[in-house]
């Protein structure tokens, strides 16, 4: 596969298992991500650790797609840009536009952190233990908890918070052991 993904809570990674990212490959990867984007991820990181080249085709893609997610208040941020490719974002003043990581924990990081700064994350306590991700099972358990604990038990409010259904939080909750406080 040239394209895989991984989701990491409110963080979508689209991964770019090629070595050279070009026009041929373009046109798939703007489906992908615009499919991302109307699917109504906000965050996304395109990782780029396995490509070595990217021509102009490709880059197109990726200011197009950044410009699109950018009008709905999300971003787009790099992760693992080779220096040839670091050359050419340096060239075509991309540098300036993307924000850039070496590892993907540090970009899902940045994203966690400046959704709790804006108060978009309902996330509280520590998100990362050790440098790792915690896995997506144990936030969803300490978001369902967190919000919750902030509507006093409302299952309506807390539903609301997390834009899930009111069963679904009844759901999770049987799942994780949480005791229902009050229903409205």
């Amino acid at each position: 596969m040239d394209f895989t993904q991984e989701k990491h809570g409110i963080v979508l990674v689209e991964v770019v298992n090629l070595t050279r990212a070009t026009m041929k490959e373009a046109e798939e990867f703007k489906q992908i991500i615009r499919q991302d984007i109307e699917s109504g991820w906000r965050k996304i990181i395109v990782d780029l650790s396995d490509c070595e080249f990217i021509d102009s085709t490709f880059l197109g893609v990726l200011v197009i797609s950044l410009k699109r997610i950018t009008g709905l208040g999300g971003d787009i941020r790099l992760v693992g840009v080779h220096s040839d490719v670091d050359s050419m974002f340096q060239l075509t003043r991309m540098s300036r536009v993307f924000e850039t990581f070496k590892t993907r924990n540090n970009a899902i990081k940045s994203f966690i952190r400046s959704a709790e700064g804006n108060g978009d994350n309902e996330f509280n306590g520590p998100i990362f233990s050790d440098d790792k991700i915690i896995p997506f099972e144990k936030l969803k358990e300490e978001s369902i908890r967190h919000a919750l604990r902030v509507t006093n038990g409302n299952i309506v409010e807390a539903a609301r918070k997390l834009k899930l259904s009111k069963a679904s939080i009844r759901e999770l909750m049987e799942k994780y052991n949480i005791e229902q406080k009050s229903e409205e």
